[in-house]
């Protein structure tokens, strides 16, 4: 007799019900968890675009561009306190990231999630001292302010548990990704989701117009972690990152051959003014009681005001640009300090100055050094750059004077 189908029974349904529920489950994390690391993935490479675009911009403008601060209606368009005019500084250092201006598409503009980038660009608001000297010159929004040697105002930190390290305190640029969970991010169509609690690294990150401090550390979604939960992608830029390619590619020169040029310069434009100068000849100070054939009085320094002063006999002090013809963009060093220059009084007296007679030491003495004090904007430190000039050279040009 031929036996009965038999089907499933309850508990065997029950058995292929669980397997399926758990392929499915495995098969729907595999996938998100896929997707997040395509959204991660997706951020990181549209943040190095953007650091490129950052320094092509810098390359052909001498600046960066301002933040995009037109909050409920978002266009990518920097905005500047005179809106078009980039002499003028930015509305604020902190918004969307100006994707327009920056010649970048919107898409590239928004992070893996849909968002817009946030961005910080280093800004100074300090002003130069009467000499001209800038105590503090971190300004990248304006050309006029931009120089090789700049700083940045910015500090990236990194956390582990209660302790916070900086990975670096002298960044120009960030560029924010708020993560998956979008807190503090701009949308599309100028809102702004909701921010991260009060005291957490997340909300560090979005409040740029209050400090300049940012977090960039290992992701976690425990709510009790030291900082609260972390889902940000944080890049930045350096002046190193920024300025190393333009150096590279000759777009700007380095900070220390465009010294270099500077001192041959001002000293060419110190010797051309000693020769014109009307000094007198036979001066008791010129020949030490002689009769010289040709004498000239060595240019003294400037206490201030850009001009020689008084008396001419300031030995110690700053490059007299406007006696010179100078601009002032032309006596700052590439850190925004007035170039110096010093006068070896005992070779030229300087209210005398040098002739073919006098000073009576040999003709290697050290008539005046012209110099930048470096990097670190202090004399002494190793990083000073000077450059002297010896008696013997002055000289060389008193011959074809009229006597």
């Amino acid at each position: 007799m031929k036996p009965a189908n038999r089907g499933f029974s309850l508990v065997e349904l029950s058995v292929v019900v669980l397997i399926i529920g758990i392929i499915m489950t495995m098969g729907i994390g595999a996938w998100t968890a896929n997707l997040e690391n395509q959204a991660h993935s997706a951020t990181a490479q549209r943040q190095a675009a953007i650091k490129e675009a950052l320094t092509g911009y810098l390359r052909r403008n001498n600046r960066l561009p301002c933040p995009d601060n037109d909050f409920t209606a978002p266009d990518g368009v920097e905005n500047r306190t005179t809106p078009g005019n980039p002499a003028t500084a930015c509305s604020t250092a902190f918004g969307i990231l100006p994707y327009a201006t920056l010649g970048l598409s919107r898409d590239a503009a928004r992070d893996g999630w849909g968002h817009f980038f946030s961005y910080h660009v280093s800004n100074n608001t300090n002003t130069p001292d009467a000499a001209g000297n800038w105590s503090d010159n971190r300004d990248w929004m304006t050309s006029a302010n931009f120089r090789a040697g700049n700083t940045g105002t910015i500090t990236v930190n990194d956390r582990n548990g209660a302790t916070v390290t900086a990975i670096a305190n002298n960044v120009v640029a960030v560029v924010v990704s708020h993560g998956r969970n979008g807190l503090g991010a701009y949308a599309i169509g100028g809102t702004r989701n909701t921010l991260p609690a009060a005291g957490t690294d997340e909300r560090e990150n979005t409040d740029g117009t209050a400090n300049t401090v940012y977090f960039r550390r290992e992701a976690t979604t425990d709510d009790a972690a030291t900082g609260g939960p972390f889902d940000d992608q944080v890049a930045f830029l350096t002046p190193s990152d920024l300025l190393d390619p333009l150096f590279r590619d000759g777009s700007l020169k380095s900070p220390q051959s465009m010294v270099q040029e500077q001192l041959q310069k001002q000293k060419q434009l110190i010797i051309g003014y000693t020769m014109g100068y009307n000094s007198t000849n036979g001066g008791a100070m010129c020949n030490g009681g002689g009769a010289p054939v040709k004498c000239k009085v060595v240019l003294a320094a400037d206490g201030s005001d850009g001009q020689v002063d008084t008396g001419n006999a300031n030995t110690n002090g700053l490059v007299p640009y406007i006696t010179l013809g100078m601009t002032l963009a032309d006596a700052l060093d590439p850190w925004g300090m007035r170039y110096r220059i010093i006068l070896n009084s005992s070779a030229t007296d300087v209210t005398g100055g040098i002739s073919s007679m006098h000073p009576t030491s040999g003709g290697g003495t050290v008539a005046m050094t012209i110099y930048s004090k470096g990097a670190d904007r202090n004399d002494g430190g190793g990083d000073d750059i000077a450059l002297s000039v010896t008696v013997a050279e002055i000289r060389t040009y008193l011959v074809g004077l009229a006597p």
